[in-house]
């Protein structure tokens, strides 16, 4: 892929402005709502100790005054990725030849809006952060996936790198190789902090018998 492709493609899309404009929005709307969200996760970790009856006791290990770090780093990553392609396909559904990917574009740009509601929930400690989670992670697989495969298509009937409309198989490929490892965090993430609430205090209250 010739770099006066990519110059092009940058052009036509304005990707300078967009990202120098995208990524101080999102730290912007990261960092309010992080702060906004503190006082929902001020808590004491507390576990119980000992295992008969009447000789059991809660002891305070711990004092929360913010989400945990894994919860603030996927967060920022779900708004900048939010931030940064929701205008990009959006851009793209009026500048670009859809070539019959206008509905799959468009399904990108709704899943990138949604990946910062995704993230608002999450530093929010909503108790639905994390069925949120995994259906935002399955939504970024489902609609990567259309649009690689449909961009892969794309470019086996464009043949040449060159030709009016490949812009459209890059933009789709960029936003598949991003996606898919993001869905895989939150993926992982949702997990982790399932088993966190489940058994958390249960593993706890064996390391201080």
């Amino acid at each position: 892929m010739s770099i006066e492709l990519i110059e092009g493609l940058s052009q036509v899309l304005c990707l300078r402005a967009l990202c120098a404009s995208a990524l101080p929005a999102a730290c912007l709307v990261y960092a309010v709502t992080e702060r906004r969200g503190r006082k929902r996760w001020e808590d004491d970790i507390r576990v119980r100790s000992g295992n008969e009856p009447y000789r059991t006791a809660e002891v305070v290990v711990a004092r929360r005054t913010a989400a945990p770090l894994l919860v603030r780093a996927v967060s920022l990553g779900c708004i900048v990725f939010g931030c940064v392609f929701a205008p990009v396909l959006l851009t793209a559904l009026v500048r670009l030849p859809l070539d019959g990917m206008a509905a799959a574009i468009a399904g990108g740009f709704f899943v990138a809006v949604s990946n910062v509601a995704c993230a608002l929930r999450m530093l929010d400690r909503s108790e639905a952060a994390i069925a949120t989670m995994r259906t935002q992670a399955n939504a970024l697989l489902l609609v990567s996936g259309t649009l690689l495969l449909l961009s892969l298509t794309h470019f086996g009937l464009v043949q040449h790198p060159q030709a009016d409309g490949i812009e459209l198989t890059v933009v789709g490929v960029a936003f598949a190789a991003i996606a898919v490892p993001q869905a895989v965090v939150l993926i992982a993430a949702a997990r982790l902090l399932a088993l966190d609430s489940r058994v958390g205090e249960q593993e706890w209250s064996r390391r201080i018998r």
